[in-house]
C-alpha cells in the first residue's frame, strides 16, 4: 500500500526556528509587538536551556554544593560520625534534574499557549526566502510562510578530532548528566562547560583511580615533559558549533554573516564569574582608549547598567565580590551603593 504524504501551507508574521531560550524569547517578543508568531521545534520546548544544558546542569550544581557540605570537612555539622555520611544515588539525581526540566517545559508551553504562539513540532528547513518546509515525525510535511524568520536553532558540542564521544567512556555535555557519577574523569577543554562540570564532579567527590578506561597523554608546555594518565571517563568540552548545517540556508539567496565575537560568559565556579564585552587586553589590542571602574563589596550585590547617553559601554565583569566596568573615556560614571549598583554613562 502506497503511503500518502500530506502537505499544506500556513502563514505567520514571524516564524522562529528553534524552541530554545532564544527562540521562545523571540516569539514572545513578537507577540508583545502584536505579531502572529509560531515556533518550529524538532524535539522538545526549552532546547539546551531545559534539556542537557543550563537548567539541568545548574540543578546538578546546587545538589553538588550540598553534597560537598555533607561529605567534606563540614560534614560533622550534619552527621555524628563518618559512617552516617549519605551515599549519592544516581537515580535520585537523574529524577531531580528531569523533574526540573519537565516543570519548566510545562510552564513554558502554558505561556506560549496563552500568547497564542503555535508550536509546530518537526524539522524546519528553508525552501525559499519566505517559506520553510516542516518535516514531521509522522511523515507529513507542512510549509510555513512568514514575513520574518528568526534562526534560533542553538548549537551542539564541537567534536574532538581524536577523542570521539561514544556515550560509553567519552561523553559530551549533551549526555554526561544522564550517566552515573564518574569515579574519575578527565575534562578536555577548560571553558565555561568544562570548568562547571569540573566543579560539579569535584564537589560530588570524583577522584582518580588506577583501573580507568580512558588513557590520555599531556604535554607540559612549560618544560615539554610528557605525562600519561588513566581515568574512568572523559568529558569533551571544547566549545559548541551552530546547529545550522541542515537548514538549507542557501535557499535564502543571501550570504549570511554570523557575528559570534560578542557573547556573554558566565562560569559556575567557586567563585562565580560573569562577563560581557571587551576586556582590557582586547581594548589594548584594538587600540581603543578606555576607562575602568572597579567596585568591590563584601556580599553579593546585583548590578544594573543604565544608558544615559550615546557613549559606548565596552564590558562588564561580575564576580562574587567585585564588579569591573570598562567604558569609553568620555563616559561620566555614577555608582550608587544600595541594594543595587547603578552604573550610569
Amino acid at each position: 500500500m502506497k503511503r500518502t504524504i500530506f502537505a499544506w501551507t500556513r502563514k505567520f508574521d514571524v516564524c522562529v526556528l528553534g524552541g530554545g531560550p532564544a527562540g521562545i524569547a523571540a516569539a514572545v517578543r513578537a507577540y508583545e509587538l502584536g505579531k502572529k508568531a509560531c515556533i518550529i521545534e524538532e524535539s522538545r520546548i526549552g532546547g539546551a536551556d531545559f534539556w542537557n544544558g543550563a537548567l539541568q546542569s545548574k540543578t546538578l550544581w546546587e545538589m553538588a554544593k550540598f553534597a560537598r557540605y555533607t561529605m567534606g570537612n563540614t560534614s560533622h555539622r550534619f552527621m555524628k560520625s563518618v559512617g552516617e555520611l549519605p551515599k549519592i544515588k544516581h537515580s535520585n539525581l537523574l529524577k531531580a534534574i528531569t523533574n526540573a526540566a519537565e516543570t519548566r517545559e510545562t510552564q513554558t508551553l502554558e505561556v506560549l499557549a496563552n500568547a497564542e504562539i503555535e508550536v509546530l513540532f518537526g524539522f524546519g528547513s528553508f525552501k525559499t526566502p519566505n517559506s520553510v518546509a516542516v518535516a514531521k515525525k509522522d511523515g507529513t510535511e507542512e510549509t510555513v510562510e512568514a514575513d520574518y524568520f528568526v534562526i534560533a536553532t542553538g548549537a551542539h558540542p564541537r567534536p574532538h578530532p581524536t577523542a570521539v564521544a561514544d556515550g560509553k567512556v567519552v561523553f559530551t555535555s549533551d549526555d554526561i548528566m544522564m550517566q552515573p557519577l564518574p569515579k574519575s574523569v578527565v575534562i578536555i577543554g577548560a571553558g565555561v562547560i568544562g570548568c562547571e562540570f569540573a566543579s560539579i564532579f569535584a564537589n560530588f567527590g570524583s577522584s582518580s583511580i588506577n583501573d580507568g578506561k580512558f588513557h590520555y597523554t599531556l604535554r607540559d608546555v612549560r618544560d615539554n615533559s610528557i605525562h600519561h594518565h588513566v581515568t574512568d571517563s572523559a568529558l569533551v568540552s571544547i566549545g559548541r558549533v551552530p546547529a545550522i548545517s541542515k537548514l538549507n540556508l542557501e535557499a535564502i539567496g543571501e550570504q549570511l554573516k554570523l557575528k559570534l565575537d560578542n557573547l556573554s560568559t558566565i562560569m559556575f565556579l567557586d567563585q562565580e564569574v560573569a562577563a560581557v564585552g571587551l576586556n582590557e587586553q582586547q581594548c589594548q589590542k584594538m587600540s581603543i582608549s578606555y576607562k575602568m571602574a572597579r567596585y568591590s563589596y563584601e556580599y553579593w550585590v546585583p548590578m544594573q547598567a543604565v544608558l544615559l547617553s550615546s557613549h559606548r559601554w565596552l564590558s562588564t565583569t561580575v564576580t562574587l565580590h567585585t564588579t569591573c566596568a570598562i567604558f569609553t573615556p568620555s563616559t561620566p560614571l555614577s555608582l550608587k551603593d544600595s541594594k543595587s549598583v547603578f552604573i550610569c554613562f
